[in-house]
């Protein structure tokens, strides 16, 4: 059930990802994976695995800088649309169609990333689990796995809001309302999109999806990580690896080793 409904929201969301998200800093975010590795990792990074990469935001950089990697998604739109830009880019990536709470690659890495929220997708504990454990079994010892999340004391500090994105593509407008709704028992937030696709002033398409995201807390993480066999290396704000997230960080991403 979960991956049905999961292939039916990032294969409906996939046509228009890449339009949402064209101003998305991700050199900045590269830069900030390579610091965040490199301060906790004593050899040199050659291979990196990208579970859950979408459409290659951040596997085709890497990529471009020399590292080998391979990416996996759920969602086969989003695959199609990540070989197409590694053949345009001439980037030799291995994106590959799959699950991340089950994929066996039969292979490990020196690192494995899972960003954009990727994890939040793990809505209960059994995936949460799961991603984790794929993760470490694609991982040499010592190998670190870097993914990011939203974080349970500002999501409570600062609750969410309903927020409103308008995209001009050319003659084209396309409108996204994101309404959220928050289960503070579960530490689940469902976000409620209503995508509008305008020619001029007239509606042309509507997609309406629900994508649940799930919020953590440092000491559920760190008792998952540790039957995962993982350590927790540290926890930072998105984009700022030199100090400690608090109540105003949305946005946090986790380092975990694995032993």
């Amino acid at each position: 059930m979960y991956r049905s409904a999961s292939v039916k929201i990032f294969d409906g969301y996939a046509k228009l990802y890449d339009l949402f998200y064209q101003h998305k800093d991700y050199e900045a975010e590269i830069s900030f994976i390579q610091k965040i590795i490199n301060q906790h990792r004593e050899t040199a990074l050659k291979n990196i695995l990208d579970l859950g990469c979408g459409t290659g935001g951040h596997a085709l950089p890497l990529a471009d800088l020399g590292y080998q990697i391979t990416g996996v998604d759920i969602s086969g739109r989003m695959i199609e649309q990540a070989q197409k830009k590694a053949s345009e880019s001439n980037l030799p990536v291995d994106f590959l169609l799959g699950d991340i709470r089950s994929i066996d690659l039969q292979k490990t890495f020196d690192a494995v990333i899972s960003m954009f929220a990727v994890m939040g997708y793990q809505t209960s504990n059994d995936d949460f689990y799961a991603a984790l454990r794929v993760a470490r079994k694609h991982l040499t010892p010592g190998g670190l796995f870097v993914f990011d999340t939203w974080f349970g004391p500002a999501v409570l500090h600062e609750r969410p809001e309903t927020r409103v994105r308008e995209i001009a593509d050319g003659k084209e407008r396309v409108i996204r309302i994101a309404s959220p709704e928050l289960d503070p028992l579960a530490n689940i937030i469902t976000v409620n999109y209503t995508i509008l696709r305008l020619m001029e002033s007239r509606v042309v398409d509507e997609i309406r999806e629900s994508h649940p995201m799930r919020f953590f807390f440092a000491p559920e993480v760190a008792f998952f990580a540790q039957h995962a066999d993982f350590k927790v290396e540290t926890i930072c704000p998105f984009l700022n690896a030199d100090r400690i997230p608090d109540d105003r960080d949305w946005n946090v991403t986790w380092v975990l080793r694995a032993v």
